[in-house]
């Protein structure tokens, strides 16, 4: 069997996109990088495009690579509170 990546993807896009606009609010994550990694900027740039394909919304915060460990503890505190953040990725 033969899978067809590209073709997954469309699926897997539009039947969210489908159910987030059946949805009273719209999914929001946040994504924390921390540094400047290029393979970290593609993959949360790709992230980003496909949230936005399907409707839904991805908020990027950057830190410097030397961050304190209480700042960046701090910021994922504050986000855990926003209701609506429904979820929350660190890089």
């Amino acid at each position: 069997m033969i899978l067809d990546g590209t073709k997954l993807n469309k699926e897997i896009a539009a039947e969210l996109k489908r159910k987030i606009a059946s949805m009273e609010s719209v999914p929001t994550m946040v994504a924390i990088q921390v540094g400047d990694n290029p393979s970290s900027n593609v993959y949360l740039s790709r992230k980003a495009n496909f949230a936005k394909k399907i409707g839904a919304v991805l908020h990027v915060i950057r830190f410097p690579e030397d961050v304190s460990e209480i700042d960046l503890i701090n910021q994922i505190h504050s986000i855990n509170k926003d209701e609506k953040v429904h979820g929350v990725i660190v890089q």
